[in-house]
């Protein structure tokens, strides 16, 4: 099982479960077609309120790449690349951490039931919880 998620500031995004066969990854043209076409996007594209120059900060992930480089430029996405789960150079890792945490006590319950789907996980997220988190 996998989770891709997606937040910002004051607001918890999509959540996506999935299931995957041992030993398998998720590759660039599923991320670009199953999130970054999907969820990602409708969420990149809901008004961002006191944002002024939105980013999507994403490790250097080798399904990040690819198909999905022209699909951000087309959607307009600026990206803030960093080294994969490098927490000392990529601070969202840290928040990271602590949502795993959080989905394996809180949604693991719903975990089988959501798989290959989309879930929204609507929680609020406190303006400060972040840097809190960090």
């Amino acid at each position: 099982m996998m989770f891709w998620g997606a937040f910002r500031w004051g607001k918890m995004g999509p959540g996506v479960f999935f299931e995957l066969e041992d030993g398998k990854k998720i590759n660039s043209t599923i991320y670009r077609d199953e999130i970054l076409k999907g969820p990602l996007q409708e969420f990149w594209e809901e008004p961002f309120e006191s944002i002024q120059e939105p980013i999507v900060m994403e490790d250097n992930a080798p399904s990040h790449k690819k198909v999905c480089i022209p699909v951000r430029k087309e959607l307009g996405m600026k990206c803030h690349q960093h080294p994969p789960n490098s927490p000392d150079l990529n601070p969202i890792e840290s928040i990271w951490a602590h949502m795993k945490h959080v989905i394996s006590k809180e949604y693991a319950h719903i975990a089988s039931q959501c798989k290959g789907s989309t879930q929204l996980l609507t929680t609020p997220v406190a303006p400060g919880a972040t840097l809190t988190i960090l």
